[in-house]
């Protein structure tokens, strides 16, 4: 509960609140040693220490995050703070680590089918690849192929990938 309640919170923009229930919550799942839950909270955290520029903090609360998302098996959310490090690489100016970090969040996403994480992955990793790291023809390859997924799921972002396949060149 105290977890929910920082997320409420922190999509308040209550900040300082979101993380006080989040170090309740943690608190908690550690003194019960639910694992999963503690990795959750550790993710959250990382994004309220983020949206605050603490970057450093984030990292060290992503990193401990996926270390235990690992060890319990949770691939999804394995993949979902393996897109929150690269998108604080990215912040970082490391974009290296952060298109390793975008790769490695796709192929989680694909290895355990999580098919609506997909486009927007695709999305996201095809825009980085073109801005940001001049690799335009993969890029719009991805761009294209989050379009054709979003429209062939049915699922809202179609229109997105073909606006940023025109904005960016890529002949749509």
């Amino acid at each position: 509960d105290l977890s929910s309640l920082g997320q409420i919170a922190q999509r308040r923009g209550r900040l300082g609140e979101a993380e006080g229930y989040y170090q309740q919550s943690l608190a908690i799942r550690r003194e019960v040693s639910d694992r999963r839950g503690e990795g959750v909270d550790l993710s959250n955290l990382g994004q309220i220490a983020q949206q605050r520029g603490r970057l450093e903090e984030a990292e060290a609360y992503y990193q401990q995050s996926l270390a235990i998302r690992r060890e319990v098996s949770d691939r999804r959310g394995e993949g979902v703070v393996l897109y929150y490090l690269a998108l604080l690489a990215d912040r970082r100016g490391d974009l290296e680590s952060a298109e390793r970090y975008h790769r490695e969040s796709l192929q989680v996403a694909i290895d355990i089918g999580a098919g609506l994480d997909i486009p927007p992955s695709l999305l996201e990793l095809g825009k980085f690849l073109i801005v940001r790291r001049g690799k335009r023809d993969e890029g719009c390859a991805m761009l294209r192929e989050a379009a054709r997924l979003f429209d062939e799921m049915g699922i809202p972002g179609g229109d997105n990938a073909r606006d940023a396949l025109r904005e960016l060149g890529c002949g749509e």
